[in-house]
């Protein structure tokens, strides 16, 4: 084993907790199921393109409703889950204290090393 994988601890996905789900995916949510029985040949794909019109043409009024129970969902969320950090690297991925740090360091070794490669790229050309 590597050094760094040897170190690496991962999040079984049990303990795994999803963010909070923003208003269009409450609307999506609610209108999927019907929008699937009036288009039955339609793939998700373009189901999801009919939602998102749908979301675009909703009245302000309707939508803020959507948007309000997103925010409440989002507080409920954050005193429930109140140790819980997300960050953005290439891909989305929660973390727990112990976790952030070494996650970070990781990639801060994995960033050293790429740019190391390129540097050396660069100077044969």
């Amino acid at each position: 084993m590597t050094e760094m994988s040897a170190n690496r601890e991962f999040v079984s996905p049990k303990t795994k907790i999803d963010r909070p789900l923003n208003a269009y995916m409450l609307f999506s949510l609610e209108n999927r199921e019907q929008v699937a029985k009036e288009n039955p040949e339609l793939k998700n794909k373009e189901i999801s393109k009919i939602l998102c019109q749908k979301w675009r043409e909703l009245l302000k009024p309707i939508k803020n409703r959507f948007k309000e129970r997103a925010l409440q969902i989002k507080e409920k969320h954050k005193e429930e889950n109140s140790g819980i950090h997300y960050i953005l690297y290439k891909f989305r991925i929660f973390v727990n204290n112990n976790h952030f740090f070494r996650l970070l360091s990781e990639n801060r070794i994995f960033q050293e090393k790429r740019k190391a490669k390129i540097k050396t790229i660069t100077q044969r050309s």
